[in-house]
C-alpha cells in the first residue's frame, strides 16, 4: 500500500499556502532585500504563521481600525469589525 503524500501547499492547521510566495522570495529584489539573502523553506512560513496566528488577527483589526479613521476603509469593513477590541 502506498503512504499519501502531503499536500506540500497544505500548512499544518490544513490551510491552503496561496500566491507565488516561494517564487516571489527568489525573483523580487525586494523580498530578497526583507530576507537577507535567505529563503526559508514553506514548513518553516507555515509554522511562523500557526505561532503568530493570534498575533496577525489583532494587527489585522488594528490596520482596518486605523484606515476607517482615516477614511480609507468602506464603511461596511468599519461596521464589521469586532466590539471591544483596540489597537495594540
Amino acid at each position: 500500500m502506498l503512504a499519501e503524500r502531503a499536500d506540500p501547499r497544505v500548512c499544518g492547521d490544513g490551510r491552503v499556502f496561496v500566491g507565488g510566495g516561494a517564487r516571489k522570495r527568489e525573483e523580487d529584489v525586494a523580498f530578497r532585500m526583507l530576507a537577507a539573502g535567505n529563503f526559508p523553506q514553506h514548513r518553516t512560513v507555515c509554522e511562523f504563521r500557526r505561532l503568530h496566528r493570534e498575533d496577525f488577527k489583532t494587527l489585522f483589526v488594528a490596520v482596518v481600525r486605523l484606515a476607517c479613521e482615516l477614511g480609507l476603509a468602506a464603511a461596511t469593513s468599519c461596521r464589521s469589525l469586532p466590539r471591544g477590541t483596540s489597537s495594540p
